[in-house]
């Protein structure tokens, strides 16, 4: 658990810092390692790359909202990408307490969210629209909670496809 935190970090400030190719080198590293921790890979895989899209989408509504704003505009650029990726992986593993804490979930969406940014944007790799803070903490006290939910309705088995025997 406490190697995901750290893993997260790393790549977070490598995506933040760096902005290139080694970012995405360093993610697929990151990537690599925790696929070799996992105990169910198709489950994780999937949650991570679900995950991956609903953070990615998020982040191009609040471009458009002029909440946040990228070099890449309109379109959040490659190392967000591999933020989302890396950030997908701690949802199950080192953010796994909050699981079925939703106002918790919520409450720390509405703060380390916009934070995570602030960080960024105090590393020039960001700009975030001060005005519209407010959007952006909403934004992850919906976002946090509704990631685990997603997470739970992954773990429910899929409903054959099989007519059943008579």
């Amino acid at each position: 658990m406490w190697i995901n935190a750290v893993l997260f970090q790393i790549g977070w400030f490598t995506c933040v810092l760096e902005r290139s190719w080694i970012a995405v080198g360093v993610t697929a590293l990151i990537l690599l390692v925790h696929g070799l921790y996992v105990r169910a890979p198709r489950w994780e895989w999937l949650a991570v790359g679900l995950i991956t899209c609903a953070g990615i989408t998020q982040d191009v509504v609040l471009i458009q909202l002029d909440v946040l704003r990228f070099d890449t505009h309109p379109w959040p650029p490659l190392w967000m990408l591999c933020m989302w990726l890396l950030f997908a992986t701690t949802l199950n593993h080192s953010m796994r307490w909050l699981a079925d804490r939703w106002w918790l979930a919520s409450l720390l969406g509405a703060i380390a969210g916009p934070l995570s940014y602030l960080a960024g944007e105090r590393l020039g790799a960001v700009s975030v629209n001060h005005d519209r803070l407010p959007i952006l903490a909403l934004a992850w006290a919906i976002a946090l909670p509704l990631y685990y939910v997603l997470l739970n309705l992954l773990k429910e088995p899929l409903p054959s496809c099989r007519a059943p025997s008579e």
